[in-house]
């Protein structure tokens, strides 16, 4: 698992209700506790089975995207904080990179997947982001080998806010 990622917190967690509930659905088969056993468990184990195909279909979009994608270089213009989701009570990153086409010159905003761990100091930094062809808004920007790179080549950040 690459450190950082929301949705391979949402897969483990996904794996661990779909665990927890297996387990606790055989246990109330075995105790013989009927429906009032089963249907609470039955909850746990469809919630997992949700949460691994919704990180699944995720993980095969990006995969998709840099297999048959085109690949382009963006600048990270902005790194923040993302408001809307909280993670371990703390707010995940998003990094806002920007593509100028070469031929066109039109300019394309595309903004990372959730990360949470502090990636400021990658701003300004050039990203690789994959996109559809025929579609721009369908794109992947592949921070996780930014992240990968800087950490191997710069010395560690370490912010204790």
């Amino acid at each position: 698992m690459r450190k950082g990622r929301v949705a391979s917190v949402v897969s483990i967690l996904g794996k661990i209700f779909l665990a927890v509930g297996i387990v606790t659905m055989i246990f109330s088969v075995i105790i013989g506790a009927g429906l009032a056993g089963i249907i609470p468990t039955g909850i746990f184990v469809l919630a997992g089975i949700i949460m691994i195909i919704i990180t699944e279909l995720m993980n095969r979009k990006r995969r998709r995207l840099i297999e048959h994608g085109v690949q382009a270089e963006a600048v990270i213009t902005r790194v923040a904080r993302d408001l809307a989701v909280r993670v371990n009570n703390s707010h995940p990153f998003r990094a806002e990179c920007r593509v100028t086409d070469s031929v066109t010159g039109e300019v394309y905003l595309y903004s990372s997947p959730r990360i949470i761990q502090d990636i400021t100091h990658l701003q300004g930094r050039t990203v690789t982001v994959y996109y559809d062809p025929d579609n721009r808004k369908k794109y992947f920007v592949d921070i996780e080998a930014l992240i990968s790179e800087s950490e191997e080549n710069d010395p560690a950040v370490h912010d204790y806010r």
